[in-house]
């Protein structure tokens, strides 16, 4: 058991006795695979995910994961750095008025 530690001591629980073994997996690190897919997938969307987008009128950053989100505002803005350059969240808009 290479990948796994073992714990002997924990906190008691009402109704749990003092003493137990709980066995917990550690995590692996990224596989160069999967960093290489991720990388390509990336490229051929033309847009990381998240999208990070920080407003231009509040600072606010706002992390967007939905790809028909950003690909709307894609075909709204025409380009990823637009949307970037010309980003306002809702909060901005409404100090806007």
């Amino acid at each position: 058991m290479e990948n796994q530690t073992e714990v002997t001591k924990l906190n008691p629980v009402v109704g749990a006795t003092a003493a137990a073994t709980v066995v917990a997996k550690r995590r692996r690190a990224p596989s160069v695979k999967r960093a290489e897919t991720k990388t390509k997938k990336e490229q051929d969307r033309g847009f990381p995910l998240p999208l990070l987008l920080t407003c231009t009128v509040t600072g606010k950053v706002n992390k967007y994961t939905s790809l028909n989100y950003i690909r709307k505002l894609v075909a709204k803005y025409g380009s990823v750095e637009e949307i970037r350059k010309n980003y306002i969240s809702a909060e901005g808009r409404k100090q806007n008025k």
